[in-house]
């Protein structure tokens, strides 16, 4: 029995890397990690080993499964990256072209067809010895966990873990093995693996990310490419110039320059300080010598820009791979303060304050104007973060945010609105565009005579005045022009009645929090029909509003349904199987999804985030249901329902308290708020599982798997809508269900 709990520790292992690689591989293919997809996809694999257990008798009887399951785990891994590399899943392309929507599903259903093997050899010892279900559990979720830790080492193997994972795979099978033939199989799958070309393991990114784009131009390459745990980052050699919103009416050449993508996007120029800085966007914050600068989240040309005006550069960069691959091609980092942290998070740990406070721009055009950070928890756009800047001005210091220029009009009514939410006086605000930029100056004293040379400044660079206090709509919409000034007219109308324009306008403005912090979620469910009209009929703006988490939803409910009614023809179904195992997989779903998104603020990026919250749920809960025997039902239940109330009520002040600590100490603190929760969460699935007949626990393992696929997908739904709060209260709503099922059912 020794050597089963060895195999599913580490199919456990190889199954939770293969899902956290995932997440990193979609945020390098793609623009955004998707997590909760990931979480979806390996949850449908489990479930519908359960299913197919039901369905097919013989699986679970004979005895050499769980070494042919983890062996074509192994080979799968390899087999569906590969195929699904080639298969066109561009989340634009998919709303442009609608047909494009079955790749989504074939996608969906060969990612996850290793969880399926995976599943298999977790679920047929546990439906075999289901007396033990607290101990085969605990392994299960121990593995797991230990395979979360296994994400760092993404900066030795890259997209070449997807072996890794598969070997593990093979590792488990040795293990499940009874005979020395089964044991040369193994060896035999092992060097197929080893052999196999290393140009498998290649990503393929979307065509429209800017690395891709930049490698179209003649004799463009790229010249260095290094791996970390958070990201990839390339050096990239192009005939490219990048310098958002540079003035017209600048004449001369951009100096050669290298750009810094990362996961593929998010274009960064090194290049050195010039005169064509000065006709920048940026520059109108120097027009009054402002020797102290805090840069967040730099971009090379706004580290430039403060060098060329002899500013004292601070930059926080939550990932140092970018410093350090940009300090190996470039000067540009050279005589500044570096902080490898993420903004928040350094300025909670200071009291200093600065000249100059900017948010550079690291989105890319194409992606923020066709709504594809829709998902993104973007924790610099909310009110608490304006807050935050805001405090940390000098008397004269100054904010500094330039986004892209959006038609129709989204980030800049929704910063607008955060504004007024933060209640900065209207005399303290002055916004101004280029032909594809917006830039917002907050200051912390009113502008006062520094109006006139800004606007001098604007009227020489050619730049159009949106909003300053006093404006007139002659001074607006001059050269650039529209055919109205729209940007002047929606910004005038929010500083007189923000409250009418949120209720009225298409898009969603209102101001982000930190407990719904969806800057770039703009879509207004309640409004489908009126801008789809407005938009004549185009399907672009859908994407913003979780357009691919509807269409995930529905695609995991049908699946989900047919996994659960086919085996129906060879089994009769309990009440207390469906109804308690599902509201049990939703509940585990709610809180994890949850409390990943929130744990980005604390630790500063969302694969710390996957790996502390997964690592610790998984741990600790398989520490509970190793212990479920030992403890009564209800009072696991009890505390369960308690350390979650205490997370619901607690959980914001702990982050906002603590989020300046060190990273290592906020990993600590983190796993220890965690652990009690984890623990009691790792009960309600065991022991439910003692109580059923055997005959239903693999029905049990497919309704538990399948709620969790769809819980996971719901979980984003709702957090877009109402934040993580509610979420979480959802999640202690369902265990409190549960509850009720078993008490009531099984009396």
């Amino acid at each position: 029995m020794r050597s089963t709990y060895c195999g599913i520790f580490f199919i456990s292992v190889a199954a939770l890397l293969l899902e956290i690689s995932l997440t990193r591989i979609f945020s390098v293919s793609r623009w955004y990690h998707f997590a909760f997809m990931v979480v979806s996809i390996a949850l449908l694999g489990f479930a519908a080993s359960g299913s197919f257990l039901n369905l097919f008798p013989r699986i679970q009887k004979n005895q050499y499964s769980p070494f042919v399951s983890s062996l074509l785990f192994s080979v799968s891994v390899v087999i569906s990256f590969y195929v699904s590399d080639k298969i066109e899943m561009d989340p634009y392309k998919v709303m442009v072209e609608p047909h494009l929507l079955g790749s989504i599903a074939v996608y969906y259903l060969l990612l996850s067809l290793p969880f399926l093997f995976a599943g298999f050899a977790i679920s047929i010892p546990l439906a075999r010895k289901p007396k033990n279900a607290g101990i085969l559990y605990g392994f299960n979720l121990a593995g797991s966990a230990a395979g979360c830790l296994l994400i760092f080492s993404f900066s030795v193997f890259g997209s070449k873990i997807i072996l890794f994972s598969s070997l593990l795979g093979v590792l488990s099978s040795l293990f499940f093995a009874f005979q020395w033939k089964h044991r040369l199989i193994s060896f035999c799958v092992l060097v197929i693996l080893l052999i196999l070309p290393a140009n498998i393991y290649d990503i393929t990114m979307s065509p429209y990310k800017a690395l891709p784009l930049a490698l179209n131009y003649p004799e463009a390459e790229i010249v260095h490419t290094e791996w970390n745990t958070i990201s990839r980052v390339d050096i990239v050699k192009s005939p490219v110039r990048h310098a958002p919103g540079l003035s017209l009416k600048f004449f001369e050449g951009l100096p050669s320059q290298l750009g810094l993508t990362v996961d593929g996007d998010n274009i960064s120029s090194l290049s050195e300080p010039g005169l064509f800085i000065e006709y920048l966007p940026t520059a109108a914050a120097y027009l009054h010598e402002r020797k102290e600068v805090l840069i967040i989240n730099p971009q090379g040309l706004d580290v430039a820009t403060a060098q060329y005006f002899g500013a004292t550069t601070t930059v926080t960069e939550g990932n140092p791979l970018t410093i350090e691959s940009a300090q190996k091609f470039s000067r540009v980092y050279e005589n500044i303060e570096i902080q490898f942290q993420d903004g928040r998070s350094f300025l909670a740990s200071t009291n200093k304050k600065y000249d100059v406070i900017q948010i550079s721009l690291s989105e890319s055009l194409f992606a923020s104007s066709v709504g594809l950070y829709g998902f993104n928890e973007s924790y610099l756009f909310t009110k608490e973060a304006f807050e935050q800047y805001y405090s940390h001005l000098t008397d004269d210091g100054v904010l500094v945010i330039t986004r892209w220029l959006l038609v129709p009009p989204r980030e800049l009514p929704r910063l607008v609105s955060l504004i007024i939410e933060t209640e900065i006086p209207q005399d303290h605000i002055i916004i101004f565009r280029t032909y594809s930029t917006t830039t917002i100056l907050l200051k912390k004293t009113p502008f006062g005579n520094e109006i006139a040379d800004i606007e001098a400044f604007l009227k020489d660079r050619g730049f159009d005045l949106v909003w300053v206090s006093g404006i007139q709509e002659d001074q607006v919409n001059i050269y650039n022009q529209f055919d109205e000034p729209y940007f002047y007219q929606l910004v005038t109308s929010q500083f007189f009645n923000n409250v009418q324009v949120e209720k009225e306008y298409l898009f969603a403005i209102e101001p982000p929090t930190d407990d719904k912090p969806f800057f770039f979620n703009f879509f207004q469910w309640r409004k489908f029909q009126q801008i789809y009209q407005s938009l004549r009929g185009k399907w672009q703006p859908l994407f913003e509003g979780g357009f691919m988490a509807v269409l995930i939803l529905i695609q995991a409910l049908l699946v989900s349904l047919l996994l659960i009614v086919a085996p129906l023809k060879r089994l009769s179904l309990e009440r207390f199987t469906l109804w308690y195992f599902m509201l049990i997989g939703l509940a585990f779903m709610f809180v994890e999804i949850s409390l990943i998104q929130q744990f980005i603020l604390f630790l500063g990026q969302p694969t710390y985030s996957v790996t502390l919250v997964l690592f610790s749920v998984l741990l600790f809960s398989g520490m509970g249901s190793y212990s479920s025997q030992k403890i009564f039902w209800k009072k696991g239940f009890f505390f369960l329902g308690l350390f979650l109330f205490f997370l619901i009520v607690g959980l914001p002040f702990l982050i906002h308290s603590w989020l300046g600590l060190d990273l290592h100490l906020k990993i600590v603190i983190g796993v220890a708020v965690l652990a009690p929760l984890s623990f009691f969460m790792g009960i309600p699935f065991p022991t439910g599982i003692a109580v059923v007949g055997e005959k239903q626990v693999p029905y049990a393992w497919c309704v538990n798997g399948c709620s969790s696929v769809c819980g996971s997908v719901l979980s984003v739904m709702v957090a877009l809508s109402f934040g993580f709060r509610v979420v979480l209260g959802l999640g202690l709503l369902c265990y409190g269900m549960a509850f009720l099922v078993r008490t009531i059912i099984l009396k």
